[in-house]
């Protein structure tokens, strides 16, 4: 019984723009772009999507710490922030009717999706998605040891 032999293409995505100051390219436009609010933590990769080859193609979305990886040291970016990324409207309308029901496309415990359309960079910036966007919450923020009454432990030498 012969296999069938598929192919993985990835994808087009770029980051657009952030909340923080992270490098971006140029914003796209048109009918055929979806543009996203990403609050992940970590990037998210899809690579199951089908290609209309008989293969399948991969979109990863990004997450905040990304300019972290390889890296041995770095500050975690606090919570409510996000990356704005682009995709074509296609593979978007794909991740949401294969993956939509995941936990990060639904909002939970009072908190909204951490990934989510919007409608442009520009209205995110101008905020629009403010509220939205400082009321995430991933769960995996870094802690402040002050506010948790911790005190340090004295250092052997």
């Amino acid at each position: 019984m012969a296999t069938k032999k598929t192919t993985t293409t990835k994808a087009a995505g770029q980051v657009v723009g952030a909340t923080t100051d992270r490098a971006q390219a140029e914003e796209l436009t048109g009918a055929g772009v979806a543009t996203l609010r990403v609050s992940l933590r970590h990037p998210h990769k899809f690579d199951d999507l089908p290609d209309g080859k008989g293969g399948v193609k991969t979109v990863v979305l990004p997450g905040l710490d990304d300019h972290l990886r390889g890296k041995s040291s770095g500050i975690l970016t606090a919570e409510g922030n996000a990356v704005f990324f682009q995709l074509p409207r296609e593979d978007w309308e794909t991740i949401k009717k294969m993956h939509g029901q995941e936990q990060m496309f639904l909002p939970w415990h009072g908190n909204p999706p951490l990934v989510a359309e919007i409608e442009s960079v520009n209205a995110a910036k101008a905020g629009a998605y403010k509220d939205d966007i400082e009321a995430t919450d991933t769960g995996l923020a870094p802690q402040d040891p002050a506010k948790l009454n911790v005190t340090e432990a004295p250092k052997s030498e």
